[in-house]
């Protein structure tokens, strides 16, 4: 494989360093072990005043592929710069000196880059927690890349793909990039450089590539970068990559690629908003400084910046209402600015009354989690229309507890969503709840129908056992039996703080479309997630059993790589029934298929998951004689002929859990008073 004509570098680790001399030892080690020997390390000394100058030094004395530039304190993108300005290499890589690289990344990595000729490669990270730190920190999810892996794609392709199905990864760690390319220099002395120039490479490179392999190990610790609070300094990084991104627009002529870059635009504000929120006062002042300076340079350019996000970047700042309306005229709804910014952004998010914050919601793809956040917001329309009903993300939630905490009031009600994600299966989830529970003990906290299910680890399911009932005013709903015991014998509620009740998928009111006329087909839809319990041969053979009856289709009932956003789930929602009723029989191992099926009446052949949430459920709609569980022990092919063949006779229509509304309705109302 040829190398760099030039210097005969093929790659080229660049590492921005300053006072990190407890980790510096394991990243350069993971860079001089690299089984790629062909490489140069760049070691940039960034005014350090620990060890870490003299460590750099020591480096390059027992390696001679180590370069060490020492520099005046800078930040890190003045660091990168040089680095880039050092580099010889024909690929380059970056490597934050508190992370590390898996000793295979570099060979992999550029033998992948030189074989399709490529000028950028994205790769995926591992994340770790290294001692304490903030407790509302979100761990960041680096394993994105899922679809359009090992295929070369244009640069504003990738990136609108990536954007549009929430796959993109800012951090410019996770890519190796062709040096020719790096016709750029990061912005210094400011942090999140990697939003705008993470962009811009996109723009640059006409073959990209994605690979789903973790080579960069991601650490989070008290004190990086990362994890460090200070909104002034983040509001900053994040407006100057939202005023990158309108510079960008410029740049492009494909219309997708700008509207891309606007909704990247308006992303940032969003975050600046956050920020503004999340701020101490003198931080306040810091971030109205810095929105003044750019916003009249968007009131007076060219770009179709939606008004609503122009509203944004001035509601907060501009403090008086007639110097808004004189510079501004075309700005609609200045007049519900005054001077107490602080309460009016509040409550223009948060709303003023008696609250219910229905937390936890999905934005993801699952259309099961779409179908139950459906039905729960019904339910508080229902029997809750006098309280203000207020929709929080998990996306959100997790990134802005700090937020929630300072807007919640005591006497407000937290309910967080249902599903099946209690217990060690999805551990992040259970662990948000516990979050949730910590920080607001004396609020009322209804946990919404959900699945417990908890792995061999006798400590977590203590110390859960000891922060819920710790709780005075929580409410846990269980969807079926076995966690509605498990929750009760392992003594994390006692009796009279549970409740047993339906999924709320299975409370769904809402009108279903039937088709002019079934297709003969046979759906199948089975997992293939840590929640699968059918055996590959159990799964082939049921395969062939449909096969013999007619035409077999795999179907993804709940999964869709797209986001759905909050407007877009009724018709998600219906849209997902409609194609469910159109099959003659759905066979799967999903809690929401079986329950999709049932309420568009296609009869339905279900199987158990590993966390027995199926079998649990199904007790709820056994009455129904086209939805059928099997045990999974056996040939279920007469069964399967007979739901084929089947013609319902009791509709879901006909079943009545409105006692069980009215259940929770009251608890609900004892825990509020």
């Amino acid at each position: 494989m040829a190398s760099n004509k030039q210097t005969g570098i093929d790659v080229s680790i660049i590492i921005p360093v300053y006072n990190v001399e407890e980790y510096l030892d394991e990243c350069v080690q993971s860079a001089m072990a690299q089984s790629h020997r062909n490489i140069e390390i760049v070691l940039v000394d960034d005014g350090s005043s620990d060890s870490s100058g003299i460590m750099c030094d020591a480096y390059a004395e027992k390696d001679s592929r180590i370069t060490v530039v020492h520099k005046p304190n800078g930040g890190l993108g003045s660091a990168r710069n040089v680095g880039i300005d050092t580099a010889l290499g024909e690929y380059i890589l970056f490597l934050d000196s508190d992370d590390y690289l898996d000793l295979n990344a570099a060979e992999v990595l550029y033998q992948r880059a030189a074989e399709n000729n490529l000028d950028m490669l994205l790769f995926t990270a591992e994340s770790f927690v290294d001692g304490i730190i903030p407790e509302d920190l979100g761990i960041g999810d680096y394993r994105t890349y899922k679809t359009r892996l090992d295929e070369v794609m244009e640069g504003e392709e990738c990136l609108a793909y990536l954007l549009q199905t929430k796959e993109y990864i800012v951090s410019n760690c996770m890519r190796m990039y062709r040096r020719t390319i790096m016709r750029f220099r990061y912005s210094e002395d400011i942090i999140h450089e990697d939003e705008d120039i993470g962009i811009y490479t996109f723009l640059l490179s006409k073959r990209v590539m994605m690979m789903d392999a973790p080579f960069y190990k991601r650490r989070y610790r008290a004190g990086s970068i990362m994890t460090s609070a200070n909104q002034a300094a983040e509001a900053a990084g994040y407006m100057h990559a939202a005023m990158k991104m309108l510079e960008y627009h410029d740049m492009v002529t494909s219309e997708n690629t700008k509207n891309v870059l606007l909704g990247l635009f308006e992303r940032n504000i969003n975050t600046v908003c956050e920020k503004y929120l999340s701020a101490t006062p003198a931080e306040m002042k810091q971030i109205g400084k810095l929105v003044k300076k750019n916003a009249g340079r968007v009131i007076s350019g060219k770009w179709p910046v939606s008004k609503k996000t122009l509203l944004k970047m001035f509601f907060p700042w501009l403090i008086e209402t007639a110097d808004l309306k004189k510079r501004y005229p075309e700005i609609e709804g200045y007049a519900k600015l005054d001077a107490n910014l602080k309460t009016n952004i509040a409550r223009m998010i948060f709303g003023k009354g008696k609250k219910i914050y229905l937390i936890g919601t999905p934005t993801h793809g699952n259309y099961g989690d779409h179908l139950i956040a459906m039905s729960e917001n019904a339910f508080f329309k229902k029997y809750f229309h006098s309280w203000k009903e207020l929709e929080i993300t998990m996306t959100f939630a997790v990134k802005n507890l700090r937020i929630l905490r300072r807007h919640i009031m005591p006497h407000d009600i937290i309910c967080i969503s249902g599903g099946g994600w209690l217990g060690t299966k999805w551990r992040r989830n259970e662990d948000f709840v516990r979050r949730i529970i910590v920080s607001f003990p004396d609020n009322p906290i209804v946990i919404l129908p959900q699945t417990a299910y908890y792995e061999e680890d006798e400590a977590y399911v203590r110390e859960g056992a000891r922060i819920y009932s710790s709780h005075k005013k929580l409410l846990v709903c269980l969807r079926e039996q076995e966690s509605y015991r498990f929750m009760i014998k392992n003594g994390f509620v006692e009796k009279e703080k549970a409740l047993l009740m339906p999924d709320f998928g299975l409370l769904y009111h809402g009108d279903v479309e039937k088709p002019s006329a079934k297709r003969d087909v046979i759906k199948v839809c089975l997992r293939q997630d840590i929640e699968k319990a059918m055996s590959d041969n159990y799964e082939r053979a049921l395969r062939e059993n449909a096969g013999g009856l007619t035409e077999t289709e795999d179907y993804e009932t709940n999964i869709t790589p797209l986001e759905i956003g909050t407007k877009q789930r009724e018709q998600a929602v219906k849209d997902k029934i409609r194609e469910i009723s159109e099959g003659r029989l759905l066979i799967t191992d999903r809690l929401h298929g079986m329950i999709f099926a049932a309420i568009a009446g296609t009869p339905c052949l279900a199987y158990d998951n590993g966390t027995h949430k199926v079998s649990g459920v199904y007790n709820w709609i056994r009455e129904l004689d086209y939805i059928r569980l099997s045990d999974g022990s056996s040939d279920d092919t007469e069964l399967m002929e007979t739901l084929y063949e089947c013609n319902t006779t009791t509709l879901f229509g006909n079943l009545d859990f409105s006692k069980y509304e009215r259940k929770l309705r009251d608890r609900i109302l004892m825990l509020s008073r």
